[in-house]
């Protein structure tokens, strides 16, 4: 998990943690009920900012899916980071899974 910032539609940026990641979305820990359906901008730590749409949502955790889907070497860069914070690699990411079930 790495700590990144998430900026809704009209809304002040909140910390929040990545859970997961793939080339098409990501799965977060927010703290607080995201809205499904809101645009969202994802800040990670020394890359570009990331637009895309909040398109699942539960509890204190969301999954955005991303307006471009990243490179796969973005990616990996962003595992890195995780792996680099907490010692553990994540555990495998289907993103299309997760949105199909909402």
């Amino acid at each position: 998990n790495i700590e990144v910032t998430l900026q809704e539609h009209r809304s002040c940026p909140l910390d929040v943690k990545l859970l997961d990641i793939s080339t098409s979305g990501t799965r977060l820990w927010a703290g607080y009920r995201v809205r499904l359906g809101d645009r969202a901008i994802l800040r990670i730590p020394g890359l570009q900012p990331i637009k895309g749409e909040i398109v699942w949502s539960r509890e204190w955790q969301a999954a955005m899916r991303f307006d471009t889907a990243l490179h796969l070497a973005v990616v990996r860069h962003i595992v890195g980071l995780s792996e680099e914070h907490d010692g553990l690699p994540p555990p495998p990411f289907d993103f299309e899974s997760l949105t199909r079930s909402a």
